[in-house]
């Protein structure tokens, strides 16, 4: 594996344990976040965006990963609680010096509206 994705898979194991230092560590300080539900910038908001979704999330069933130069691509399935069940998620990772500096999570968001 590569350095970046390397880091890529310690993000998610951080996700699963929401250790939110240890998420904080695999990225920029000027990192973006795009979603569906929000666009944030800089560590210490995207953290903040991040914390506020561990009540929803229960695990992460990872699907595949695979990387193109400064970039790793993640599907997983995210199994959330009731009422929102579980969520089919792409996310693209961007490094810079093996930082995550942005991240863009595509997946439907109606499952939010219950």
């Amino acid at each position: 594996m590569s350095k970046n994705l390397d880091v890529a898979m310690a993000y998610y194991q951080a996700l699963q344990a929401k250790d939110l230092e240890a998420i904080g560590s695999c990225f920029r300080d000027d990192i973006h976040f795009i979603g569906p539900l929000a666009n944030l910038t800089g560590r210490d908001s995207v953290l903040e965006g991040v914390k506020k979704l561990f009540p929803f999330f229960k695990n992460f069933n990872m699907r595949t990963q695979f990387e193109s130069e400064d970039q790793v691509m993640v599907v997983y399935d995210l199994e959330c609680s009731d009422p929102i069940g579980n969520i089919r998620v792409g996310a693209l990772l961007t490094f810079k010096q093996n930082l995550i500096s942005v991240v863009e999570l595509f997946f439907d968001a109606r499952a939010f509206e219950r």
